[in-house]
């Protein structure tokens, strides 16, 4: 994330996804967005990269940084009917080894100061038949911070000269 806007968060997720050797797919967007999309259309195992939020702070040196708190989801669909239960183990076991792929590449570029994070706030959770097509996976929780340039741009505003009041 050379910058800490939308699209490049984004990005740099969509990135990690088409750079991991086992994930075919990348969606993004709020549960709404993706239960809407045709389901048939993803492909599995896939990373699920939920829309974040944006805090904005200010450091101990005064700089301003914006610390996006979101979620991706690693998730492979089972067909439940014909799975056994040591085959469901097995997803489990891969989806939660991809999820560990994932936050192992972020702790790698958090070296290269691409942004902080902390791997110790992480929080996994399981997931399991999450839409009517038996997709199971782990949600992963986490914060990201980067700088945010709040410096004002007199050229995004009409020069009208009075005050408001």
């Amino acid at each position: 994330m050379l910058n800490n806007k939308f699209s490049d968060f984004v990005a740099y997720f969509r990135q990690v996804a088409l750079e991991h050797l086992v994930l075919n797919d990348f969606i993004h967007g709020t549960t709404a967005d993706i239960m809407g999309k045709g389901r048939s259309d993803l492909k599995y195992p896939l990373l699920w990269l939920e829309t974040p939020s944006l805090k904005i702070k200010t450091n101990e040196a005064g700089h301003t940084e914006g610390t996006r708190s979101f979620a991706f989801i690693i998730l492979w669909n089972v067909h439940k009917d014909e799975a056994t239960p040591e085959q469901i183990d097995q997803v489990w076991e891969l989806t939660e080894a991809i999820a560990l792929d994932v936050l192992t590449r972020m702790k790698q570029d958090n070296k290269k100061r691409l942004f902080k994070f902390d791997p110790g706030e992480v929080s996994l959770d399981p997931i399991s038949t999450l839409f009517i097509d038996n997709d199971y996976g782990w949600r992963v929780e986490l914060n990201l911070e980067k700088y945010l340039n709040l410096c004002y741009d007199p050229t995004k505003w009409a020069a009208s000269g009075a005050a408001v009041t």
